[in-house]
């Protein structure tokens, strides 16, 4: 009997498999968290019912109303929720009767809370308003 070598496994080059990576899902959710400032511009108009005596109602003139707000928004899966203050003013929108009453500066401040689906946010707003009153 004569010696030989053995060799375990296959006499071939062994194959090099390259390991594909696979990237991790992408959120297609828009990112709502931070803050926001913004102007707005509208218009007022309306019925002011009031009667002092049988010969004092009020009419209220079209107006318009422009505001500066800003606020701050986080997010927590789609949960958004945040809060936001805003100043403004009235101009022209006057109470007409028998005297002459406008309404002047504006004070905003509200809470919000929403649902973020894709690059849409729907969302509710809860809040308070004082504004004043001029009374000639």
């Amino acid at each position: 009997m004569a010696p030989f070598a053995a060799k375990a496994g296959n006499l071939s080059e062994p194959i090099s498999r390259s390991i594909v990576p696979t990237l991790a899902p992408t959120s297609t959710t828009t990112d709502w968290s931070g803050a926001y400032v913004g102007l707005s511009y509208g218009f007022a108009s309306g019925d002011y019912d009031f009667t002092l005596l049988l010969w004092d109602t009020r009419d209220m003139d079209d107006g318009s109303l422009t505001q500066l707000f800003g606020g701050y928004q986080v997010q927590r899966g789609a949960l958004v929720y945040g809060g936001e203050l805003a100043f403004g003013s009235a101009q022209d929108t006057v109470v007409t009767g028998f005297t002459t009453s406008q309404v002047t500066d504006m004070i905003d401040l509200k809470g919000r809370v929403g649902y973020a689906s894709a690059d849409f946010l729907i969302y509710g707003v809860l809040g308070y308003t004082m504004s004043e009153f001029d009374d000639d």
